[in-house]
């Protein structure tokens, strides 16, 4: 308890001097937050956590607005923060028009056969590192970790198709031979990833928005969608120091909303092609869920999927530390802790939160 009130006087001496680097500002919030949690001042430890997720969106868009040294304009990133809060529903708007029956039926020879891509896709902090070790313990399975290969091949489309409104409206313009070649190239770096294995499973969760595109360059590719509870996902985001825009509350509950609404369509354009998971389930009744799983990816069972904790790799992810250890359910529900400074969210989550 003494020791616990030195740290907090201390943090307390470093947050109130003026003249101090934001992101020791942000990390002394993190850590009062922390010990607030510790003692369970919940309520305290999520105010700390807000005011460190502020300090971090507003650093990263002062930095995103600074010209370069010869004194050019901000890149590019800075317009797609500007747009980032409607880019989602633009996409899916644009998806619902491009991606139709008569556009896969056109592009048929387009895909590639290959079944060896295993997408993995959702939202950051739902599961999605979960998911992925279980799959590495699978001997006929190889991890790539999250690779932007499919983001840069949309870009590319939309660079292709500037002209008539760009990605993905405009992605029938796209030759055949064009969308052939990106797969082939998407193929040859996961050969680079490993030459041997069987499939190769590529969790980069933004691909969610992708998989009309994925489904184009590879019919035959497994894809999976892991859903958490949006609440745990708001919560955990904020409190893993995580980027814009999950640093901000309001902007991650919107995310979660319209990623169930691009499944949604999905799902209506493409019936079956997605497995969606929860975690929930997962976590609670993990053997049924890891069939279901396997059975999608068309992979014969593996006891070790249960086991894969004991899968030897490199996670580069904040889950780093929980996929090291059995599943568990400790998690399901941690916003309770934190509900009287979240009930705002429920008018953007609405039934999503249900």
């Amino acid at each position: 308890e003494a020791e616990r009130n030195a740290f907090h006087a201390k943090l307390d001496e470093y947050l109130a001097m003026p003249d101090v680097r934001p992101n020791d500002r942000i990390n002394w919030n993190f850590a009062k937050g922390q010990l607030f949690d510790k003692s369970k001042e919940y309520d305290k430890a999520f105010a700390h956590y807000l005011e460190a997720g502020r300090l971090k969106e507003k650093g990263q868009n002062r930095l995103e607005t600074i010209a370069d040294a010869d004194g050019n304009a901000p890149d590019s990133s800075t317009k797609l923060r500007a747009e980032h809060d409607d880019r989602h529903h633009r996409h899916y708007e644009a998806s619902q028009r491009a991606f139709t029956p008569e556009f896969f039926e056109s592009r048929a020879e387009a895909g590639n056969p290959s079944r060896r891509p295993i997408f993995v896709v959702g939202v950051p902090r739902s599961g999605t590192t979960l998911l992925e070790q279980s799959l590495a313990s699978h001997p006929s399975m190889a991890c790539a970790g999250e690779l932007p290969e499919i983001s840069a091949v949309a870009a590319r489309c939309d660079t292709l198709t500037e002209s008539q409104g760009g990605y993905p409206g405009a992605i029938a313009s796209i030759p055949m031979e064009t969308l052939t070649s990106f797969g082939n190239e998407y193929l040859a770096q996961l050969y680079r990833v490993s030459s041997t294995a069987e499939r190769v499973v590529d969790k980069m969760p933004g691909n969610l928005i992708h998989v009309g595109l994925i489904h184009t360059l590879f019919p035959n590719a497994s894809i999976v969608r892991i859903r958490r509870d949006p609440r745990d996902v708001c919560v955990s985001a904020l409190k893993n120091h995580l980027d814009y825009p999950l640093c901000n509350l309001e902007k991650t509950a919107k995310f979660c909303v319209a990623c169930d609404q691009l499944t949604e369509l999905w799902n209506d354009i493409l019936p079956g092609r997605v497995l969606q998971l929860n975690y929930e389930e997962l976590v609670t009744d993990l053997e049924a869920n890891v069939r279901k799983l396997l059975e999608h990816c068309e992979l014969e069972w593996d006891d070790n999927c249960l086991t894969f904790y004991r899968t030897e790799r490199n996670v580069r992810t904040p889950s780093r530390w929980q996929v090291r250890k059995p599943a568990y359910s400790s998690s399901i529900g941690a916003w309770k802790r934190y509900a009287s400074s979240l009930t705002h969210l429920d008018a953007i989550l609405g039934p999503a939160s249900d």
